[in-house]
């Protein structure tokens, strides 16, 4: 009797793993398809984002190239203003310089003048003392 029981249970415990392995298979099966399913769900969103994402940079784009052109822009109306107040100080400048060098020959033909008469007022009181 213990040999059939024995064969019984070998039997039950056969059949338990036999539909345990069957419900293993249709498990990993299961699981197979729902990680299909989701591989391509997972790539479906992937390309919105890098859609999202290309359009995004494309505006972001955008945006700096107008930024930019402005900037440009900017810096050319100030490059003007700067070369026309260049040009204005260089003038004065150049008007100073030619102011100071007027007083400066003016200046220096006086201080000639002034030694030119004191070299003929040395002289002529030499010459009266030779003279005498």
């Amino acid at each position: 009797m213990g040999a059939v029981h024995g064969a019984a249970a070998e039997a039950i415990v056969a059949d338990d793993l036999k539909s345990d392995v069957t419900e293993l298979r249709a498990d990993v099966a299961s699981l197979r398809t729902d990680v299909g399913e989701l591989r391509t769900e997972t790539r479906t969103e992937f390309a919105a984002v890098r859609g999202e994402m290309r359009e995004g940079f494309a505006a972001i784009r955008g945006e700096m190239r107008e930024g930019f052109a402005a900037l440009r822009g900017e810096i050319q109306t100030g490059d003007a203003a700067l070369r026309g107040d260049m040009r204005e100080g260089f003038a004065s400048l150049r008007a100073e310089i030619a102011n100071d060098r007027f007083v400066m020959l003016k200046w220096t033909f006086a201080f000639w003048l002034g030694q030119v008469f004191a070299i003929g007022g040395f002289l002529a009181v030499l010459l009266r003392a030779v003279a005498r």
